[in-house]
């Protein structure tokens, strides 16, 4: 076995030197190539693919076309939803383009079967944005036996590098998703998308006589009006009514191929969708929330650090900002700053963290260079600081990255100073000045079958990254998963991949003593019917106010797929767990539902979790969250959605509340940048003191945004 193992990767290795090494097909201007996408990537590796899907690419000098023909033998059972931009979902082609060949990241384009588009950044080295929006056009129709779709990428959008000859060194894939059954992924070339470098493995494609780039502006004015209403519990009186009317403007200019430039003053973000609610009761550390924000998810991935050293949700109400990137050479370079009317941050501890803000303004930068030294290492920077009254956090740090065959090694280590201001250190007992450091070394490896992840984290406890997101110090933190999967032929098996898992976590003091510990196990099962289940035990021991408790899960998840456009998840909970606050442990049960359906224009959702402690025969903590999700696209530019979100939770001596949040939107965006929003907002608060739903905020919006 171990020689199996051993094989594929020396073939995967000389596979993927193969075609970095390979002549490159040549696509010269109003020329022409046709690709077959015969293989399947997912959920079997390399296999060849009963689905027939052909494509054909061109140029025109300044602008790219792919044309993609996806053949289907039931096209009546194709899956995909009507929705506006980055919103689709279903049967799908993704093209991705890498234009500078060199591997690192990609740009990705997607149009479903109905003709919805998104687009984002893949990097399987860490440089991903997934919100990223670019300015490109996409159009996909029905045919007799399947659907066609259509790219037309302007050579700007792609940021290429022609050399003087009008060359661009470029990498193509284009990948098909199946979306029912076993939810397949078949593509152009064969790649392996477990594998640490998945861009390495794109088809080489020069692209001749491509006109050099033009500095280009792109000014995107808005106007917003908001209304921000507040009242009183449990009377329901109007304590406070706001209108506020907003202006503000988004710039890129792109001064050549190697710049991008993005500022944004007076930024309003009333059309981010509403954050789900979570469960905050018995927890340890600070909740966390996704990024939404367009100006932050722009360029998310040139920033991202292994030792968590910038987190964009904790800028949280900017004045202006502006962002910028530059290549030279091998060298890209990040930079960004923002000023915002508060300070948020996350204070880590030895036991957890909490969220603090001060009542000062803040200005933060953050900057990030990456430098390909030589083939598969790369080493960067990142630095970040922030500023207000009486405060100030500062952060060095660098990273190396090495790739060779299924290995990634990457070593990260940074070190910080703050000042506390006296808030903080009356609140979490910190001292006036601090420094710390952190460090991490990761290995990472992929084999045809197994794959394995460990990782060594040291973060002392002066250690502070208060634009990141750190949530425990004063620790060194080991952990270590293997997993091994087994693909059975979908012609002849039912159950068609077994995947078996385990994993082992210790975290203890830097000096010593044991905080926590466990080893886990798990199995996945997968049939081709789309059925999956999920099982995984977990044993270990957590110190809490000094106790070591033992503590224990059981999971099981089970995915069924009712019909094409039905779906359900379910999952169950058992174990022992401990109150925080108390330092006991005792029975912990919980429970998940999710239910999703989509036809024609309409797509709704609801999901659910559900927890529990019990200690001695005393409850001593419930919590249920869910949310609910309707979504009703008459066409690819016009978007309505409702979402209601809510939670009901119940601590020991503490009073019962239970939380509505809800918000309707509608959207109409006929481009990239342009696009009309209005919508109504509102919370709700229920406890053991207002004996009822009582309206606590209401909040409505109208923003357009032009782009010209």
């Amino acid at each position: 076995m171990q020689r199996d193992r051993l094989f594929f990767a020396i073939a995967l290795a000389l596979a993927v030197s193969a075609a970095q090494a390979a002549e490159p097909q040549t696509l010269a201007k109003d020329q022409s190539i046709d690709v077959t996408l015969e293989h399947e990537l997912a959920p079997r590796r390399g296999d060849t693919t009963a689905w027939i899907t052909t494509a054909t690419l061109r140029h025109d000098g300044r602008e790219l076309t792919v044309v993609v023909e996806a053949r289907d033998p039931e096209p009546d059972r194709i899956v995909a939803d009507r929705a506006v931009r980055d919103r689709g979902t279903g049967d799908r082609i993704e093209l991705l383009v890498d234009p500078r060949g060199d591997g690192v990241r990609a740009f990705s384009f997607s149009i479903n079967a109905e003709g919805a588009v998104s687009d984002r950044i893949s990097s399987s080295r860490g440089d991903a944005s997934p919100e990223w929006n670019g300015d490109w056009t996409g159009e996909a129709e029905r045919t007799a036996d399947g659907y066609r779709a259509t790219f037309r990428i302007p050579m700007s959008t792609l940021g290429v590098a022609p050399d003087d000859a009008g060359r661009v060194k470029a990498a193509f894939a284009i990948q098909r998703g199946v979306g029912r059954g076993r939810y397949e992924v078949v593509g152009w070339p064969r790649v392996d998308l477990q594998s640490p470098c998945v861009e390495c493995q794109y088809s080489r494609i020069d692209l001749a006589d491509v006109e050099a780039p033009k500095a280009a502006w792109r000014f995107i004015p808005y106007a917003a009006w908001t209304q921000a209403r507040r009242y009183a519990v449990p009377s329901g009186a109007e304590l406070s009514r706001q209108n506020a009317t907003d202006v503000g403007i988004d710039v890129r200019y792109t001064p050549g191929k190697d710049t991008n430039i993005l500022a944004t003053l007076n930024p309003d973000f009333s059309q981010v969708e509403l954050d789900s609610l979570q469960i905050a009761v018995n927890r340890r550390f600070a909740l966390s929330f996704p990024e939404r924000r367009p100006f932050f998810t722009e360029n998310a991935g040139r920033f991202t650090s292994a030792l968590g050293l910038l987190y964009t949700r904790t800028l949280v109400d900017p004045d202006w900002g502006i962002q910028g990137v530059h290549r030279t050479g091998n060298t890209q370079w990040a930079a960004m700053a923002v000023e915002d009317a508060a300070t948020s941050l996350i204070v880590p501890g030895l036991d957890g963290s909490r969220t603090a803000s001060l009542p000062s303004r803040s200005r933060n930068v953050a900057l990030r260079s990456v430098t390909s030294v030589a083939e598969g290492l790369r080493l960067g920077t990142l630095a970040t600081w922030r500023d207000a009254d009486g405060y100030a956090n500062r952060v060095a740090a660098v990273d190396a990255r090495f790739e060779r065959g299924p290995h990634v090694l990457q070593l990260d280590a940074a070190a910080s100073r703050t000042t506390n201001p006296l808030a903080l250190q009356a609140s979490f007992g910190r001292d006036a000045n601090e420094t710390g450091h952190a460090w991490s070394l990761t290995h990472d490896m992929t084999l045809e079958r197994y794959g394995s992840y460990t990782t060594l984290t040291e973060r002392s406890a002066g250690f502070r990254a208060d634009m990141g997101r750190i949530n425990r110090v004063g620790i060194l933190d080991a952990s270590h998963v293997s997993q091994y999967r087994v693909d059975r032929d979908p012609e002849t098996h039912r159950l068609t991949a077994i995947t078996g898992s385990a994993s082992v976590v210790a975290q203890q003091r830097i000096g010593g003593g044991m905080l926590t510990s466990s080893t886990s196990a798990g199995l996945s099962l997968e049939w081709r019917s789309g059925h999956a289940l999920d099982l995984s035990t977990r044993r270990g021991r957590e110190v809490v106010e000094g106790l070591s408790l033992q503590t224990s899960d059981t999971l099981m998840s089970l995915t069924v797929p009712i019909t094409d456009r039905i779906g359900l998840l379910t999952n169950l909970q058992s174990g022992r767990g401990v109150d925080f606050s108390t330092g006991e442990s005792g029975r912990l049960t919980g429970a998940g539902f999710g239910v999703s359906a989509s036809y024609a224009m309409v797509r709704a959702s609801l999901s659910t979790n559900a927890e529990r402690l019990v200690i001695a025969g005393t409850e001593r903590y419930r919590a249920l969250v869910g949310t609910a999700r309707l979504t009703i696209t008459p066409s690819t530019r016009h978007q309505v959605t409702a979402i209601l979100t809510g939670s009901d939770s119940h601590d020991e001596g503490f009073p019962s509340i239970r939380a509505v949040a809800g918000q309707l939107s509608y959207r109409y965006q006929p481009s990239a940048f342009t696009a009309f929003n209005i919508g109504v907002s509102s919370n709700g608060l229920d406890s053991d003191f207002t004996r009822g739903l009582q309206k606590t905020r209401t909040f409505a919006f109208a923003k357009g945004s032009y782009q010209f």
